[in-house]
């Protein structure tokens, strides 16, 4: 199997299946071979350091990335060349760096990223971390608190963390370097710190850990608050819980929305946390008032739960004239609007990033797909002739489907992937867990391709209603919306599996983790939700009388 293959396997794997030990065990040797990193503890922990730069190499590196903003070209220059030669060691910060609010910093980080790195790295250190949690080798807590200042994303970062909390007792004590880390300069290294000595339970700790609830970096609270509810089990921390929502940057809130919906179940207040400071703060007093009335009775033995879906379903809408619209997520209560997104030409496809706190939209009309933030400003945005498809996938990389193909981009913006049909009839396309693509056309065809362009199977499913949608779900199977209902067929045998019609030509289809079929139709202007057996479980219309194209629950 191919390195690039093999990883991406272990990133979707680690977000969204869950998998035995040893399976993690067999794909990670596989994945460190084909990187050429050796598995034993100190070439693992050599690979961390390699990527660590110390404390004065950091700060020669920021300094060097900001200059990518200077008006100088020689001063731009000069920096390029100067990260260029510290080498992988500059690729942990080059990377947080395409975030930055400057083009030009974005653009020369990534320019620079894709000329250092060899083999890349998003997955590969999280592999790395894995398999140091498991070994436990000498040394292995100085480096990972080392290489978590320039962990490149959320997911790197949590794999870090769960190597430190295995691998933080030694004969029965903790390692001197954790509790050191509680006073870091760093935030990364407290929050990690602070979590590690949760999990080992050491109490000799706690008065230092709980004061991290009042540390001066807004996530460094969070995240010990957050550890406190959901390890140590501490009803007394949730109102500190609570309070955060208002502060914390969106990593650290979404987790914590997370838990106090699975709290609350359906008394949750209908309040949304997406938009400025004062609809955090309107957010965060609705919380405590519910915890103030219900907080006595709260078991947090819920939390041992299976995680409840949070209830929100994004719809992306039309206005009477078919053309422009709008993109927004309701509460649970199905009246509330958490935020919205207006002034979109015919918003055929949209889904919600909540790590980023952004919106991926596919605009027909406007012929784009666009990453926007919440107030609706575009960050970033691919022109596209007729997209009927868009999806953020679990390596980063931006899926879109249009009329005449697919395409795939990278974190870059680089198009690692392009499919051409040259039937311009494509009218519903997604890509799977296992790599392969698969789209649906005008005329019924259910095509899957690989990522060499080649046709794997072809099959008839009957026509669908203009544009459409399809679903690939885990169990080799394909979801998709048809004339006159939705349809569930066996991508390997093209069989029909299971069916349900008379829903008025859906052109959005979801299946539920409750095994529900969530299913949105233009010609009824309704929602619909069926059970298990393809039967009416609850219906409703958009209270503006708007029409529906394509709604998700999340």
């Amino acid at each position: 199997m191919h390195l690039r293959a093999i990883l991406s396997f272990a990133l979707f794997t680690a977000i969204a299946m869950p998998v035995r030990a040893d399976d993690w065990a067999k794909h990670d040797i596989e994945a460190l071979r084909e990187a050429g990193v050796g598995g034993d503890g100190p070439s693992l922990l050599a690979y961390l350091r390699e990527r660590t730069p110390t404390e004065p190499q950091r700060a020669l590196i920021d300094a060097h990335i900001k200059d990518f903003a200077s008006e100088s070209f020689r001063v731009r220059q000069r920096a390029v060349a100067r990260l260029e030669a510290f080498g992988i060691t500059a690729v942990g910060a080059l990377k947080q760096a395409r975030s930055a609010a400057d083009p030009e910093i974005v653009r020369q980080s990534a320019m620079l990223v894709q000329k250092i790195e060899k083999v890349p790295s998003e997955i590969l250190i999280a592999v790395v971390a894995r398999s140091i949690a498991r070994l436990k080798p000498d040394g292995a807590v100085e480096v990972l608190l080392a290489q978590l200042p320039a962990a490149e994303d959320d997911h790197i970062a949590e794999e870090l963390r769960k190597a430190l909390n295995a691998t933080t007792m030694r004969a029965g004590k903790p390692d001197e370097r954790i509790a050191a880390a509680l006073r870091d300069n760093d935030p990364a290294r407290r929050a990690a710190a602070a979590e590690a000595l949760i999990h080992a339970r050491i109490k000799e700790f706690d008065a230092a850990i709980r004061a991290l609830l009042k540390d001066n970096d807004a996530g460094v609270r969070a995240h010990v608050a957050l550890t406190l509810v959901t390890v140590a089990r501490d009803q007394a921390i949730v109102p500190e819980l609570i309070r955060q929502l208002a502060d914390a940057p969106p990593n650290k809130v979404w987790p914590a929305e997370a838990v106090l919906l699975q709290l609350a179940g359906d008394e949750a207040p209908a309040v949304s946390l997406v938009g400025p400071p004062e609809v955090r703060v309107k957010a965060r007093d609705a919380w405590a008032a519910w915890w103030t009335k219900r907080g006595r009775d709260i078991d947090l033995k819920k939390l041992d739960d299976a995680p409840r879906s949070l209830g929100f379903t994004l719809i992306a809408q039309m206005d009477l004239n078919g053309t422009s619209g709008e993109v927004k997520e309701f509460a649970p209560d199905g009246r509330t609007v958490r935020w919205r997104v207006r002034e979109l030409q015919f918003p055929i496809d949209a889904h919600f990033l909540p790590q980023e706190n952004r919106l991926l939209v596919a605009e027909h009309v406007a012929q784009q797909v666009t990453e926007r933030d919440m107030d609706g400003k575009i960050l970033r945005r691919w022109p596209i002739v007729g997209p009927v498809a868009c999806r953020r996938l679990a390596n980063g990389n931006t899926f879109i489907g249009h009329r005449n193909g697919l395409m795939e981009f990278d974190a870059q913006n680089e198009k690692v992937f392009d499919y051409v049909s040259n039937r311009n009839d494509i009218v519903a396309a997604n890509k799977g867990q296992d790599g392969n693509y698969a789209i649906l056309t005008r005329s019924g065809q259910c095509m899957r391709i690989n990522g060499q362009r080649e046709i794997l199977k072809t099959f008839a499913v009957g026509r669908p209603y203009v544009y459409s949608q399809l679903e690939l779900l885990p169990n080799n199977r394909v979801l998709l919306t048809q004339v006159n209902g939705v349809a569930e067929y066996d991508l390997t045998t093209g069989k029909l599996e299971w069916s349900a019609l008379g829903y008025g030509s859906p052109t959005s289809v979801q299946r539920l983790a409750n095994g529900h079929t969530l299913i949105a139709s233009t010609v009824t202007r309704k929602i619909v939700e069926l059970d298990r057996e393809g039967k009416l479980f609850n219906e409703f219309a958009l209270p503006d009388g708007a029409v529906p194209w394509r709604v998700r629950r999340r």
